[in-house]
């Protein structure tokens, strides 16, 4: 049976790639969609989502903290720098 988080962290997941597609699609003058009124929503809801799944990631550690779990510290470092590089690109879609 799966954990409820892992189920959540699922469904995060799609979530996070249905808004990315969202936000990107002006980026590349894709036509779709309202425009900029629906990207900057879908950037927003993408923020948003990225801060939930990093609650959830901390919560894991937390419990596996205290079963004496340790992730892989490369695994990790890849993961992090990865993030960054989405927020990096979020934070230069403007806000009119």
């Amino acid at each position: 049976m799966r954990s409820w988080r892992a189920e959540l962290m699922k469904d995060v997941q799609f979530r996070l790639r249905d808004h990315f597609v969202a936000a990107m699609v002006g980026q590349f003058e894709l036509a779709a969609g309202q425009g900029q009124a629906d990207q900057l929503t879908a950037a927003e809801d993408l923020r948003r989502d990225i801060t939930l799944s990093g609650a959830i990631t901390n919560d894991f550690i937390a419990n596996t903290d205290a079963l004496k779990i340790m992730p892989d510290a490369g695994g990790v470092s890849a993961f992090r720098r990865k993030a960054d590089d989405c927020v990096a690109a979020l934070g230069s879609i403007q806000r009119e």
